[in-house]
């Protein structure tokens, strides 16, 4: 399936929500209208332990899944080697718009014209273990497009967003243990969620001239 792509968003959203004490990373966007804050970002782990599954064949670039089915992919940020990840994407779900109120009526002002939407991830760190994925996202590479093939705009929050949290790779999910981690995205008025897709640049994924991994809503 090659995703013939008619636009890109240029539209960035980012929301600073008042969590806590420590100050959010320096690899988040900045939005210079935006009230600085200081976040506490914490991570909840997982209550059983999982050593993780065995590496196998990559999925296919263009390949079509649904919702709950599982990808093999290879992690893109980094030059130490190849380590593979089983991606899953598990729920896309519209989001409230009562859950960002704490972000302010500056972000809320922002959001107008815009209907937000959760998706839910799961990334497992398949053997053999190449290399350490502790604080990297298992997400880079990841994106979301409309029914037209247009991609939406993410909607970055800094600090501890209970309702949709974006996690980072730590030592146990090093060991196999699966991540949960969430993504937020933007639809326009006047269109619908199409998909969530796994297209990173520099591979046979990307979504200009490549063919992404696509998970159907």
């Amino acid at each position: 399936m090659r995703k013939r792509i008619l636009m890109t968003s240029t539209i960035g959203i980012l929301a600073l929500v008042l969590t806590g004490c420590s100050g959010a990373s320096d690899d988040q966007p900045v939005d210079d209208t935006e009230q600085s804050t200081e976040a506490e970002e914490t991570t909840e782990q997982p209550a059983e332990e999982d050593e993780g599954g065995e590496a196998g064949d990559l999925t296919a670039p263009g390949t079509e899944l649904s919702l709950g089915d599982s990808a093999t992919v290879i992690f893109p940020d980094t030059d130490d080697g190849e380590q593979q990840l089983e991606i899953t994407v598990t729920d896309v779900a519209e989001a409230p718009i009562s859950d960002f109120k704490e972000a302010g009526d500056d972000f809320l002002e922002k959001l107008e014209g815009y209907t937000p939407y959760y998706v839910s991830v799961t990334a497992t760190k398949l053997e053999p273990f190449e290399f350490e994925l502790d604080g990297k996202d298992p997400t880079d590479g990841m994106y979301a497009f409309d029914a037209d093939d247009n991609r939406l705009a993410p909607i970055n929050m800094i600090g501890n967003f209970e309702p949709c949290d974006n996690q980072y790779m730590e030592e146990e999910n090093d060991e196999g243990e699966p991540l949960d981690t969430c993504l937020i995205f933007a639809v326009p008025d006047g269109s619908e969620f199409g998909y969530t897709a796994w297209a990173p640049n520099d591979t046979d994924y990307n979504y200009f001239d490549g063919e992404p991994i696509a998970w159907k809503k």
